[in-house]
């Protein structure tokens, strides 16, 4: 017995766990939650892939985002459109929300308050589906 307890031992190490870092994977099925690893992994061009919404044939547009440490710029079918300061926060349930300082008015892509998931090449802006309000679907481009 005193044999085989380190034998098991040494192969549950090798080949009983496996490190997984969250919100790396492609399939995004583990969200970031940690603010400054999401303050980090935000950065950098987004492609709109999706618009989630309960509206049949929705159109995607073509919006480009690039986020830096504290502002977004919108770019709209190769030209910038708009551009805000952004802040992230964790709401009361510890999820992740985005607060920008868009100001309504003009046709431009805005977004001023949404629930964020975040992975390495997935981004999730949720406006509000709950409320049959449009969620939009980011891919990383860069």
């Amino acid at each position: 017995m005193k044999t085989v307890l380190p034998v098991v031992c040494l192969i549950l190490l090798l080949f009983g766990c496996e490190k997984a870092e969250i919100g790396t994977g492609t399939d995004c099925t583990g969200y970031l939650t940690n603010l400054l690893l999401a303050e980090n992994q935000i950065r950098g061009e987004w492609q709109l892939a999706k618009v989630i919404a309960f509206m049949p044939n929705q159109t995607v547009p073509d919006v480009r985002l690039v986020i830096d440490r504290n502002r977004i710029t919108v770019w709209e079918n190769g030209t910038q459109t708009n551009r805000f300061r952004y802040i992230i926060l964790k709401n009361h349930s510890k999820e992740l929300l985005l607060v920008t300082d868009a100001q309504p008015g003009n046709n431009a892509w805005r977004v001023q308050r949404a629930g964020l998931q975040l992975c390495k090449n997935r981004l999730l802006l949720d406006t509000g589906r709950a409320y049959d309000a449009p969620a939009y679907d980011f891919h990383r481009s860069r």
